[in-house]
């Protein structure tokens, strides 16, 4: 026996199902809001056609709207939501099994088509770094710990000056995706490229040496946010001297660099 139950009564006990499961807090945040949506979109749907909006009334017309309204990617996220409430929905018995699937049909998941990766030989990497350069001492200090750490760049902008152990030649990162501390050997090329970062940045910072800064500040960001970008002559964004914002992290830290 199916129990008419409205579209927001439902999706009250759907958020309380997604809250008591074991998913990833941005899994629930990204699910809660396809969910609001889905609601919205049924509910001025239900009002044109002035029918009262129980989840039982759910159909292909509207869920085609419902998916229709997102792009690429995201829309999996749509689906995926999509299934999780009907089938819960079905369990509760707020829609029939067959008025679920006929609702759903036979849609399938985009599929994730992974851009070509482009890899820099070795023998350039001193030629990018010196390019890098010329746009600021950031910069290079950037693309160094890319090259020779390869971390990601939440990675990158999550390190902090406490994970730098220079004498130990050790860098700690924490790996956002399985959620885990690794530690990195800090090979003599990268020691070199943070000895003359690290100098720098206690510099400007106001600091003799960057183990007084170290000592100091060990919670200030390994690579923060310049204060500050001009306007180059040929046009081009570049960082200027300014003092870093210690605790601001770098909203991009790869730029693509080549020998020219």
């Amino acid at each position: 026996m199916i129990i008419k139950t409205t579209i927001t009564e439902a999706m009250e006990g759907f958020r309380e199902e997604l809250e008591s499961r074991d998913y990833a807090a941005s899994t629930k945040q990204t699910y809660m809001a396809k969910a609001d949506r889905f609601e919205d979109m049924f509910k001025k749907y239900q009002a044109e056609h002035r029918h009262v909006p129980y989840v039982s009334s759910i159909g292909p017309v509207i869920v085609a709207k419902f998916l229709g309204s997102y792009h690429n990617l995201t829309r999996n996220d749509a689906l995926k939501m999509l299934r999780t409430f009907l089938r819960w929905s079905v369990r509760m018995r707020y829609i029939g099994e067959a008025d679920a699937l006929a609702a759903i049909g036979d849609r399938k998941m985009i599929p994730f088509n992974r851009r070509p990766k482009h890899y820099l030989p070795a023998e350039q990497f001193g030629d990018a770094l010196e390019i890098a350069g010329q746009r600021h001492p950031h910069d290079r200090a950037v693309f160094a710990v890319a090259l020779y750490t390869l971390c990601r760049v939440s990675e990158i902008t999550t390190l902090r000056l406490r994970d730098v152990a220079l004498l130990a030649g050790d860098l700690s990162v924490y790996r956002q995706k399985t959620k885990r501390w690794t530690t990195e050997v800090i090979p003599p090329d990268l020691r070199e490229e943070l000895d003359l970062w690290l100098s720098w940045y206690a510099s400007e910072v106001g600091y003799p040496s960057p183990a007084a800064l170290i000592a100091a500040r060990p919670d200030w960001l390994l690579l923060p946010k310049l204060t500050f970008k001009a306007r180059s002559v040929a046009g081009l964004f570049c960082a200027t001297g300014n003092p870093p914002t210690a605790q601001s992290p770098a909203s991009r830290n790869y730029r693509s660099v080549y020998p020219r």
